[in-house]
């Protein structure tokens, strides 16, 4: 466990082995910069954020969870727009 100055704990589930993945390794890298980032701006002092990497059903799934306020069901439908900033 890891924590930074927001006192926020950095749980990590991670495999000893990583699976193989075939991609953009920028892209994917920047992806999950993005969501730690964001993890870690909406999350409050002495909170958690828990990362996971697993294997199911021949993918690679990764994991970001907080204890943040989370994001309202009014702006899920506009989680994946380019430029969308919740009110």
């Amino acid at each position: 466990m890891q924590k930074n100055a927001k006192e926020i704990s950095l749980i990590k589930h991670l495999p000893d082995n990583f699976p193989t993945l075939v991609g953009d390794k920028e892209l994917l890298k920047t992806a999950i910069i993005n969501f730690l980032s964001n993890a870690v701006k909406y999350t409050p002092g002495n909170g958690q954020i828990t990362l996971s990497l697993f294997e199911q059903d021949n993918q690679v799934i990764f994991e970001i969870s907080d204890t943040g306020c989370g994001i309202s069901e009014e702006d899920l439908p506009h989680i994946f727009d380019k430029f969308y900033r919740s009110k």
